[in-house]
């Protein structure tokens, strides 16, 4: 249920969300992955037989390593951070019977200045291997994921969104005319532009013009079709838009001012329904609207796949 404006019920909108948690009773062969973005890091764990990839379950363990960071450094609590969470992967890897364990970060760790003596220092410690893919790789393994998901005559443009990045592929027939990754994450953006968690419209226009001066730069066409991919994505259309996996521009335009004039009640709600993703969710939603807007697209599609998804087809493809 959305909103009484743009929907024409009765009823108030209704938020819904849902997480799931690793199951640690499997016994087939599987690839864990832990992936650490500047928001959130997420372990995923999936079977691969013949070359078929399912993902058996997923969680979202909240730990933003962007707080525990001081002028591009991450700091000795932050390091701690990352090294309790890698422990708990590593266990729980284990205890599901994995196979193979795949680490990797983005933002996180790509955007810091002793990212190479943390990795030396994990490895040493835990003997876990860290791979920081770029921008344009991280790009690339999300636009993997979407493939496995359209047709061939399929074209847009796609919008991987995550704390510290938001990585845009413009395609025509499922083939990539340009990538980019841009310092365009919500939690990015809310910390550099000191947005309150339920921005005001004076608030969302100073966003929407922040995005836009990275999209200037941006060798990217209209197009009719933004793919959303990420945490983001996904917790907006299952806790705002009822589980669906496709509206209108308008649709998201609406529900999003609605949301922006509850102010005080859309904060609760976050906390309640999303709490890992409360305080960045409202600026990662202007983002994907000043996307929308910015490059004419009618219509929002989600794409339940993500980076880890392509990452994981990566390293099974250089195995071969």
């Amino acid at each position: 249920a959305l909103l009484n404006e743009a929907t024409n019920q009765q009823s108030d909108y209704t938020w819904y969300y849902k997480s799931t948690l690793i199951s640690r009773d499997r016994s087939l062969s599987e690839n864990g992955i832990l992936k650490s973005s500047d928001n959130t890091y997420r372990v995923d764990i999936f079977d691969v037989n013949n070359g078929n990839i399912t993902n058996v379950s997923a969680e979202s363990l909240k730990g933003a390593l962007a707080k525990y960071t001081m002028d591009g450094y991450l700091n000795d609590e932050g390091y701690s951070v990352l090294k309790k969470l890698l422990l708990k992967f590593t266990v729980d890897a284990q205890q599901a019977r994995c196979d193979k364990t795949l680490v990797f970060a983005t933002q996180s760790l790509r955007g810091i200045s002793n990212a190479s003596k943390v990795c030396e220092d994990i490895k040493a410690q835990l003997g876990v291997d860290i791979d920081i893919i770029s921008g344009t790789q991280e790009a690339q393994c999300s636009f993997s994921a979407l493939c496995d998901c359209i047709s061939n005559e399929d074209s847009g443009i796609m919008a991987d969104m995550g704390g510290g990045s938001l990585e845009l592929v413009d395609f025509e027939n499922k083939t990539p005319a340009f990538m980019c990754s841009l310092p365009l994450g919500a939690l990015k953006v809310r910390e550099t532009l000191n947005c309150p968690i339920v921005p005001n419209f004076k608030q969302t226009e100073k966003i929407e013009e922040y995005a836009r001066s990275y999209f200037d730069n941006a060798e990217i066409k209209n197009r009719d079709t933004l793919y959303v991919i990420g945490g983001t994505a996904r917790a907006m259309f299952s806790a705002v838009f009822d589980k669906k996996e496709q509206i209108s521009a308008d649709e998201l335009l609406k529900v999003y001012e609605k949301m922006c004039s509850e102010g005080e009640e859309t904060e609760k709600r976050l906390y309640s329904l999303i709490p890992k993703r409360a305080e960045s969710f409202m600026t990662g939603f202007a983002i994907f609207n000043a996307a929308a807007k910015y490059f004419n697209c009618k219509k929002i599609v989600l794409c339940k796949k993500g980076v880890r998804d392509g990452y994981l087809k990566m390293k099974l493809n250089d195995e071969e």
